[in-house]
C-alpha cells in the first residue's frame, strides 16, 4: 500500500507561452485649430451690455436696502 499522494509523480509539461503580437498604434492626426476672430462688439450691443450690468447693480442695491423692486 502506497501512502496517499506518494507515487509516480507526473512530470508537468511546460506550456510554451504564446508571444502576444503588439498592436501598432495608429497615429492620430492633429487637427489644426482654427483661430477665432474676436468679434468687435457693435456700439449698440456694448451699450446694451453696460445697461444690463448697471441694471443688475441697481437691483442688488435695492435688495440690500430691502425695498420692493418697481
Amino acid at each position: 500500500m502506497k501512502g496517499m499522494g506518494v507515487g509516480k509523480k507526473k512530470k508537468k509539461k511546460k506550456k510554451k507561452k504564446k508571444k502576444k503580437k503588439k498592436k501598432k498604434k495608429k497615429k492620430k492626426k492633429k487637427k489644426k485649430k482654427k483661430k477665432k476672430k474676436k468679434k468687435k462688439y457693435s456700439l449698440g450691443r456694448l451699450n446694451c451690455f453696460v445697461i444690463f450690468i448697471s441694471c443688475g447693480q441697481i437691483s442688488r442695491e435695492r435688495r440690500l436696502m430691502d425695498l420692493p423692486l418697481m
